[in-house]
């Protein structure tokens, strides 16, 4: 990712503290939609189905499929074998092991077991005491003790070989399913039909008197509470007997054999046919949610997802969060730029800043209020060509055949100039209250005309600018009123007088579509990008994590600190900037 740089010393503030206020002040938490999403398949040679994942220190992606180990760098994915060790054994990988050290265990599902360290492969087999069957799951305890549950049992690894842990461990069962290691150093351990756990330093498990399915992932919450994925049920939290949250009687009904809470505390949940479940606040769950109910995310292979059948999930180093299916690899990243998920789609879009934060959306037939990073509908009482937010809160917006200022809940009909065709159906008009009180409106063929108590008047001295296509306009911190039109030329008015023009040969943005600004940032989108008005002239600004933005309909600088940008790829909000 880029970082901020060539700026000056002034504009770095801003830049700065623009970043640091969107980052801490943000109220809300994104939804699975808005991440960004990427996939890899077949045709980009990943392994399929993906079985299991694991991240090395040195950054490495490592993917266990039906054929083997593979190694991802982010772009290629290479089939791995060891430079010295022997091979490993052929067969499919179940499970894998990455710890801090850089060591990788390997566990395959033909049996066999392998530490890949430093690129040398160390296998071990029946003759070491390694069950047969698959080799479901692998885990260190806090004291370095490798454990491996496997079809036939659970082992640990003394020395160099693998020893059974069972009756004198007080272990139940013939076969065991996964292994967790929680925040307290206590060892869990999911056997064909309980679930048992061992304290740290002791040497007998004890019983939960809980009954399991096929479990297939165990993990803890932010509040210290557990979790069970099963295959044959649900994802639960286990029914401990203590009074943590959440409760014990939620139930997430989907069956499962992966779930993992991030580094936001959200909780993933992977199925076994409709892709991806996500609670960004599992804490707050209540009761039994039904496999298709809304109170959790869902993201299956109708949304890009690589394949609905998902089998492995991990968070790397940097929280990015990896998923292996049946048919590939599939990565969720924050992004700086937040995509807002609206009920309607739109390749035009007005935008307008409300209270709080929030920010009103609308088009030709619809309205809608983003609040906490939701869109809810709401009734439109006009067709939205342009809007504009005044210094006491009012937004104005400007329709076909009137316009419409909207305060406290309600709205009031202002009619349109006098000389205006009814209804105005030209493709320009934009409008802003100046320092002293004055409407203005710009609109192609009518020039600039501006309201006061009550009565139009037309500036005659803009006449020139006539033909030209107004598309925005905003008054800044110091009362001047801007105007931005087709083409790039932008003018600026003071006291009922044209102050300056900037030529359209100027302009950085291409055709004007939006200026805005809150105290004294100014910000212009148009057809080229974005820029900002550094008091003498514009400076260029592209994503941090981009090349540049698409063309830039709408902006909007929110109280919070917030900067929204309707453009090509929807409605979107950014967290870092570049100037050039």
């Amino acid at each position: 990712m880029k970082t901020i740089q060539c700026m000056r010393a002034s504009l770095r503030c801003v830049i700065c503290l623009f970043v640091c206020v969107s980052g801490y002040a943000q109220p809300w938490k994104r939804t699975i939609q808005q991440f960004q999403h990427t996939t890899w398949g077949p045709k980009d040679d990943a392994p399929s189905p993906i079985t299991a994942l694991a991240q090395t220190p040195d950054g490495y992606l490592w993917l266990g499929g039906p054929d083997g180990l593979y190694r991802f760098d982010g772009v290629v994915f290479e089939r791995y074998q060891p430079q010295s060790g022997g091979p490993f054994p052929a067969g499919a990988v179940s499970s894998l092991l990455a710890l801090p050290n850089g060591d990788l265990w390997i566990g395959f599902r033909s049996g066999g077991i392998s530490l890949l360290r430093n690129r040398h492969a160390t296998n071990y087999t029946t003759r070491d005491g390694v069950p047969g069957g698959v080799v479901w799951c692998l885990a260190q305890d806090r004291e370095g003790t490798i454990w491996a549950a496997t079809d036939s049992g659970l082992v640990r690894l003394e020395g160099d070989r693998w020893k059974d842990v069972g009756e004198d461990w007080n272990l139940p069962g013939k076969s065991a399913g996964r292994i967790f290691l929680d925040r307290q150093g206590t060892l869990w351990v999911s056997t064909e039909d309980t679930l048992v756990f061992l304290p740290p330093g002791a040497r007998r498990f004890q019983p939960t008197g809980i009954r399991v399915g096929q479990v297939g992932q165990i993990a803890q919450a932010a509040n210290g509470k557990l979790w069970m994925a099963e295959t044959t049920r649900s994802v639960r939290p286990i029914p401990l007997s203590d009074k943590r949250q959440p409760p014990d009687e939620i139930e997430v009904q989907v069956g499962s054999m992966g779930i993992l809470f991030d580094n936001d505390g959200a909780l993933w949940i992977t199925s076994l046919g409709d892709g991806l479940r996500r609670s960004p606040a599992p804490e707050l769950l209540r009761g039994r949610i039904k496999e298709f109910s809304t109170a959790v995310d869902s993201f299956t292979a109708k949304d890009g997802l690589s394949d609905d059948v998902v089998r492995a999930i991990l968070q790397d180093r940097e929280g990015n969060i990896w998923v292996g299916t049946n048919n590939g690899l599939d990565r969720f990243r924050k992004t700086n730029m937040v995509p807002v998920v609206l009920p309607f789609k739109t390749p035009y879009a007005v935008l307008a800043p409300g209270n709080a934060g929030d920010v009103w959306v609308a088009d030709l037939t619809s309205l809608v209020r983003v609040h906490g990073g939701r869109a809810d509908r709401s009734q439109p009482t006009h067709n939205g060509l342009s809007a504009y937010r005044d210094p006491s809160g009012s937004i104005w917006w400007l329709s076909f055949r009137a316009i419409y200022r909207y305060n406290a809940g309600s709205y009031t009909r202002i009619a349109l100039p006098p000389s205006f065709q009814k209804p105005y159906i030209q493709p320009g008009i934009a409008a802003t209250e100046d320092g002293s009180g004055a409407l203005w409106l710009a609109a192609v063929r009518e020039g600039l005309s501006y309201l006061k108590k009550g009565v139009w008047h037309r500036l005659e001295t803009a006449s020139e600018w006539a033909k030209l296509s107004p598309r925005t306009a905003f008054t800044d911190w110091m009362g001047r009123a801007w105007f931005g039109y087709d083409g790039g030329t932008i003018i600026l008015l003071k006291d009922k007088n044209i102050h300056r023009v900037l030529p359209a040969d100027d302009s950085l943005v291409g055709s004007v579509r939006a200026i805005a600004g809150r105290g004294r940032h100014l910000w212009v989108g148009g057809e080229l990008g974005l820029a900002f008005f550094d008091g003498n002239r514009f400076r260029r600004i592209v994503p941090a994590d981009s090349e540049t933005f698409g063309p830039v309909m709408g902006v909007e600088e929110t109280p919070d600190g917030s900067l929204w940008l309707a453009e090509s790829r929807g409605v979107i909000q950014i967290h870092a900037l570049e100037v050039r």
